[in-house]
């Protein structure tokens, strides 16, 4: 069974990874590799034979240019010996079959939007949101509706533009920020 999961840093990395075999503590074994922006590789093979395992999954993360990723790979002896061969297909397939299931996404530069809006407005601002690409973060539903939306910077001028013409005036803005988040550039299912 293949798992990606996204890791900011080694130590993210490392507690994922502790996470995952507890998870599957009667599991043979779970293969690894991780990436980091800052150039950081690591993997292992966890007691299967050197180069079968960890290796081919991280050069598979590294062909498709993923990084802040730790990949896990679990196997179950089922009595049936694979060789080196099987062994390398096995593990670089389920990388590649997580990756897929995973999708891709670029850390971008976005927009964080807390807006005030009324409830018989809800509607056509979640649409207007979700034209400029916008993700609800968070709804809050008292006597108005609290939004968070999280917007591509790109398009964040174009979504307050869209949200003044609907509200009129920026009575609808609380506060905004800027950070950076995963943008997805090929959705689950797509390579």
């Amino acid at each position: 069974m293949g798992r990606i999961q996204c890791v900011q840093s080694e130590q993210e990395a490392k507690a994922a990874l502790a996470a995952v075999r507890r998870e599957h503590r009667d599991a043979r074994h779970t293969c690894w590799c991780w990436r980091i922006h800052s150039g950081l590789e690591k993997y292992s093979d966890d007691g299967e034979p050197q180069g079968t395992a960890g290796l081919p999954m991280l050069t598979l993360l590294q062909r498709r240019g993923v990084e802040n990723v730790l990949c896990t790979v679990t196997r179950y002896f089922g009595g049936i010996l694979l060789g080196t061969g099987g062994l390398l297909r096995a593990y670089t397939q389920a990388a590649g079959q997580a990756l897929v299931a995973a999708g891709l996404a670029e850390m971008q530069p976005v927009r964080i939007l807390q807006l005030r809006i009324p409830y018989g407005a809800l509607a056509r601002v979640r649409e207007a949101a979700a034209s400029c690409g916008a993700v609800e973060k968070k709804a809050e539903y008292a006597q108005e509706v609290f939004l968070d939306l999280e917007v591509p910077e790109m398009r964040a001028e174009k979504l307050l533009q869209r949200l003044t013409d609907l509200l009129g005036m920026n009575a609808f803005l609380l506060r905004q920020e800027t950070g950076q988040a995963p943008i997805p550039k090929e959705p689950p299912g797509s390579f």
